[in-house]
């Protein structure tokens, strides 16, 4: 996250990144990859530092999250840097977000209409031991003037430690890895959104959950589908299930051409057209140096970091239709 001295406005630099004459979401002006996955944005959204989280794109595709992690007084440290796009085209050089602690965090995800930022961070909860670190489930809401300051979601999300990752699913639900109490690994639970609360969990109905650890899940609530990350003894696998007519989420299935490159955190570009991931898969091109200045960390980048990754959705969206017909019956689904 954030120490105080960092804490800086937001948007007042301008990079050279170049100008879109389209609306939405423009990839920083990069041109997308085909069938072979490519680091994605070098220099600005994959740099030489640690970048272990999928970028985070607000409804409108004009403000962009980015989760950087590096070594800060020699100590691994993390920070969620924002980058706006102008009415010209021009992405600003990312800033720190304003309502961030010196308290280590995780991912963000802007909320289905774009007012709030709902981010993980080890900042105690209100009244609770300092002394315990866990991970919780923050919020800030936009204002005239920017963010307002973080608040706790009030949730029994918090009981728990939130490593396991979450979505925030355009159908307002949230889905989470959670590790509850007498189960034997972590599985997707679904909350839903009741006036702007999440009270209660669930397991996610379905033979989707398994003896290994399920989590990082990405949920498309439109189109049915659901990727997530597998710990198994095997490694880390990226599955994908798909919702049936009756409710329930199929068994979930390898997505073999995220294996190879132990794609981790992965998520789907907001026109569908790219499957982006993050990877310690190295190359000549791997960790290039940012072209704008992340300051506060050390100018030592961190040993096997890691990288953002897209490759084009065509293989996924093959896959998704097929598994939708495969598993239509109730006999397919078990």
């Amino acid at each position: 996250m954030l120490c105080s001295f960092l804490l800086v406005l937001l948007g007042a630099n301008l990079t050279a990144l170049p100008a879109s004459t389209n609306p939405g979401f423009d990839y920083f002006g990069a041109t997308g990859p085909g069938a072979e996955a490519e680091i994605f944005a070098p220099g600005f959204a994959s740099t030489e530092h640690h970048d272990d989280m999928y970028p985070a794109i607000s409804p409108d595709g004009r403000e962009v999250i980015l989760r950087i992690n590096g070594n800060l007084n020699g100590q691994a440290h993390s920070i969620l840097f924002l980058t706006q796009q102008d009415e010209t085209g021009n992405w600003s050089s990312p800033e720190p977000l304003p309502f961030l602690t010196h308290h280590r965090g995780g991912g963000a995800q802007f909320s289905p209409d774009g007012s709030r930022i709902f981010f993980t961070t080890k900042r105690p909860l209100p009244e609770a031991d300092p002394s315990v670190s866990q991970s919780s489930l923050w919020f800030a809401k936009r204002t005239g003037q920017g963010w307002s300051e973080a608040t706790p979601v009030d949730s029994p999300l918090n009981d728990f430690n939130l490593n396991g990752g979450l979505c925030l699913a355009s159908d307002g639900r949230i889905y989470a890895a959670l590790m509850i109490p007498g189960r034997a690994s972590r599985d997707i639970y679904v909350l839903d959104c009741v006036e702007g609360q999440y009270p209660q969990y669930r397991l996610l109905a379905g033979s989707m959950n398994t003896d290994d650890h399920e989590v990082a899940p990405y949920v498309n609530s439109d189109e049915g589908y659901m990727l997530l990350s597998a710990i198994t003894p095997d490694g880390l696998r990226v599955r994908l299930s798909v919702l049936c007519n009756d409710g329930l989420w199929s068994k979930g299935e390898t997505v073999d051409e995220l294996t190879g490159p132990e794609a981790k955190f992965v998520t789907v570009s907001p026109d569908g057209k790219y499957v982006m991931f993050v990877s310690h898969k190295q190359s000549e091109s791997s960790n290039p140096k940012a072209s704008w200045d992340i300051t506060g960390f050390d100018t030592q980048p961190m040993e096997g970091a890691a990288d953002i990754f897209w490759v084009k959705a065509g293989f996924l969206d093959a896959r998704i239709a097929a598994m939708k017909a495969k598993y239509s019956t109730l006999e397919a689904k078990q």
